[in-house]
This record gives structure tokens, sequence and C-alpha cells, in this order.
């Protein structure tokens, strides 16, 4: 099969035929050559014994040498005329197996290799929906076209899972965005809470003072009474009694004091984890 031929088999036959016609034609142009050049020295020959044979004045003689010379010279001419028709057959002969050569060497190494080359183009361009090349021959031109095919069958695959990862990236981008905006929005929510806590723990601080402030204004009050049950001994029942209610009064304001301070210290706890969540 000739389409199994290696490349180096395939020239190598070619320049073979052709080195063979160049040798048959050479050998039957000197075959030829060596035929009119016999032909010609026999006439030579043939025309130097006859004219020593014979005398100059015998006429029939030489009507009979040119006869012979005429009939050798229509031999050599005919040989000639031969000779440039078997020259000119083999040139054809030549002309025609030198272009079937050309095309038999053009459909089986330079169409290919143009095919190739016109398939490798359209793959540097990006083009990879084109149809894979036609495998005729197990030569270098067929494992080429294997070879192409395959590498143009590997780049889809490579391009396709290279979409596919970048779907995946940017549906997880997608994903890590709405993320981000949901942790966002927590923050804000957090630092708000955080505000108004502070607010909060800031009118309770006041409100202590304010109670901090009456009960000194109480303690002053405690004072001046004791001040004037000194100065009368008419009005101490009275003043013992007032003091009593004084008294029951101080107790309550130490249970409120009492209370107060536990709220103070949950006020405490409650700016202590504010802070926490701040830092």
């Amino acid at each position: 099969m000739l389409s199994d031929m290696k490349i180096k088999t395939k020239l190598f036959l070619s320049f073979a035929v052709v080195l063979s016609l160049v040798v048959i034609t050479n050998v039957v142009s000197f075959v030829n050559l060596e035929r009119m050049i016999g032909e010609v020295n026999k006439a030579e020959e043939l025309s130097n014994n006859l004219a020593t044979e014979i005398g100059a004045k015998d006429q029939a003689r030489g009507r009979m040498i040119q006869d012979k010379l005429k009939e050798i010279h229509d031999s050599v001419k005919s040989t000639k005329s031969t000779d440039i028709i078997i020259m000119v057959c083999m040139a054809i002969v030549n002309i025609v197996l030198s272009v079937f050569i050309a095309m038999f060497l053009n459909k089986s190494i330079t169409q290919p290799i143009m095919i190739i080359a016109g398939t490798a183009e359209s793959i540097s361009d990006g083009n990879l929906h084109i149809e894979s090349m036609r495998v005729d021959g197990k030569d270098e031109i067929g494992a080429l076209t294997s070879s192409v095919n395959r590498m143009k069958e590997s780049l889809s695959g490579v391009i396709d899972q290279i979409s596919d990862t970048a779907s995946q990236v940017t549906s997880a981008s997608d994903v890590l965005s709405s993320s981000v905006q949901q942790i966002t929005r927590k923050v804000d929510d957090q630092a708000t809470r955080a505000a108004q806590l502070s607010t909060s723990s800031t009118e309770m601080s006041q409100t202590v003072m304010d109670i901090a402030k009456n009960a000194s204004e109480i303690a002053s009050s405690a004072n001046d009474t004791l001040s004037t049950a000194q100065k009368g001994a008419d009005v101490v029942i009275k003043t013992v009694n007032e003091v009593n209610e004084i008294s029951n009064t101080v107790s309550n304001l130490a249970q409120v004091m009492t209370t107060l301070g536990d709220r103070s210290k949950q006020i405490g706890e409650i700016v202590s984890v504010i802070n926490d969540i701040a830092d």
C-alpha cells in the first residue's frame, strides 16, 4: 500500500524511477550514437577501399561507389530519424512519468501537510470546533495527523475544564459576597445595640447620683432635727417620734440604697459586657 509507506521510502522510490528513466534514455542514446558512428566509419572505410581499387577513369565503378555511398547515407539518415523518434518518445515518457510522480508526491505529502498546517493555524486562532482530520495512512503524515487530532481534543477538554472551574469560582464569589454582606449587617446591629446600652448605662448612673443626693439631703435634715431636740426638752418626745419615723425612713432608704447598690453592680457588669463587645 502506497499510503502506508514512509515518506523516506516514497522519496527514494520516486528518485529511483527518475534515475532509471535518465539512465535508460542515456543508454539508448549512447547505443544509437555508437551505431551511427559505426555506419559512418563503415561508409568511410568502404569509400577508401573502393577509391583504392578502381581508377579515376572507371566511370562505372564511380557510379557504383556513388550509389553505395548514397545507400549508406540514406541508411544513416534513416537511423538518425529513428533515433530522433526514439529520443522524443523517451522524453515524452520521462515527462509523463515526472508529472505522475509529482502528482503522487503532491497528493501523498504536500496536500496532507497543507491540511495539517491549516488545522494547526485554526487551533492557534482558538477555533477548536473544527472537524478532526481523516487519517489515510500509517506513515509520518498519518502519525502527525493523529497527533494534531489528539492535541485538538486535549485542548478542547482543558478549555472545558477551565470554563467549569471559572463558573464554580464565580458562584463561590457570589456566595462569599452575600455572606460578607450578612456579617456587615450583623456588625452594624451589634454597634447599634452597644450604643443603646451605653445610653441606658448613662441614664442609670444619673439616677444613682440623684438618689445619693437625696440621701445626703435627708441626712442633713436629721442633723437639724437632732439639734432642735437638744434645744428643747419639751419637744423631745415629739422629736423622738420624728426621729423614729426618720429612722424608719432611713431604714427604708438603706434598703433602697442596698437595692441601688445591687443594681449598680448589675449596671457595672452590663458596662463590662458592653466594653468586651466593643473591644
